[in-house]
């Protein structure tokens, strides 16, 4: 496994991460919830 590939599979890692981060989908379900409702 070389620095490159490294670099990938944390990049990936952080992006799910955030995802399913309890606070971050709370946002955009707000302003989903704005929008349609």
């Amino acid at each position: 496994m070389n620095a490159h590939e490294l670099d990938t599979i944390i990049a990936k890692r952080r992006t799910f991460a955030i995802i399913a981060h309890p606070d971050a989908g709370k946002t955009t379900l707000t302003e989903k919830l704005l929008l349609f409702g």
